[in-house]
């Protein structure tokens, strides 16, 4: 049994634009993607796809063509999205140190 690092939603995105590797081969980490049918399309489908199961948004260009080279490559890439994203997450939902109370003014004080 092969032994895969990553989940099956994301075995599913990359054997499904993969025409030339068969069902029952198995996606070894080192697969050469391109020589498995991954061409440009594929490459914007998959995009799309893990942007829709991971819930990322990729910026045009932002995932390097070299990361496509194979599903290391490409899972790699995804983790590092996936890390940034919960750690943006975390940043923005760390409630905010709140200003100090401002004193009451006393009668005939200036401040």
């Amino acid at each position: 049994m092969t032994e895969t690092h990553w989940d099956r939603t994301f075995e599913k995105l990359l054997r499904a634009n993969l025409p030339h590797l068969n069902p029952d081969e198995p996606l070894q980490r080192d697969t050469q993607l391109q020589e498995f049918g991954l061409d440009s399309f594929g490459m914007m489908q998959l995009i799309a796809g893990l942007e829709t199961s991971y819930r990322l948004t990729f910026a045009p260009g932002e995932i390097p063509p070299a990361a496509f080279a194979t599903p290391a490559t490409l899972w790699g890439t995804l983790q590092m999205a996936t890390q940034t994203r919960e750690r943006e997450s975390l940043a923005t939902a760390r409630p905010r140190p709140s200003r100090s109370p401002s004193l009451p003014s006393l009668p005939g004080q200036p401040w």
